[in-house]
């Protein structure tokens, strides 16, 4: 079953929202060897700007896997990415200070990602939008019906 994820974040001071777009084109674009196959759609939109003045954005993905699970595999797939990404977005900052890496907050981060999806989130959202899959099957059991390429 398919899952939608619409993630909405603000871009750190100090940092453009193309930084903070292009850290998260490059953590969306997994490098790994090994790891899950991991099919990505993923869009940006530039919101209005928060109250404090912030750039909003919101990635909008679709995903296969359970959301902890898939979380965790897009880190794992490109965590140099994800640090990259995280040094440009209010709120994950602190995970890459000092040379840190958002793979060691893990749980952390998975909470920051749920938080603010708007499929599941409860920060402040005023509803929870609806996700619609038109097909019964996912990207992995279709890639394995066609056999090796």
């Amino acid at each position: 079953m398919a899952n939608g994820l619409s993630l909405i974040f603000e871009v750190a001071p100090g940092a453009s929202p193309p930084e903070a777009s292009d850290g998260l084109k490059t953590a969306f674009t997994p490098v790994a060897t090994t790891g899950p196959t991991i099919l990505h759609y993923v869009w940006l939109a530039s919101l209005p700007p928060a109250a404090d003045g912030n750039q909003k954005l919101l990635l909008t993905t679709v995903y296969d896997e359970e959301f902890s699970k898939y979380i965790i595999d897009l880190v794992n797939a490109n965590s140099d990415g994800f640090d990259k990404a995280a040094a440009g977005i209010v709120g994950l900052q602190y995970m890459v200070a000092n040379n840190g890496h958002v793979k060691d907050h893990m749980d952390a981060f998975v909470a920051f990602v749920k938080a603010n999806d708007l499929n599941q989130g409860t920060s402040g959202l005023l509803y929870k939008t609806t996700f619609v899959q038109a097909y019964s099957y996912s990207v992995n059991q279709i890639i394995g019906a066609m056999g090796p390429g």
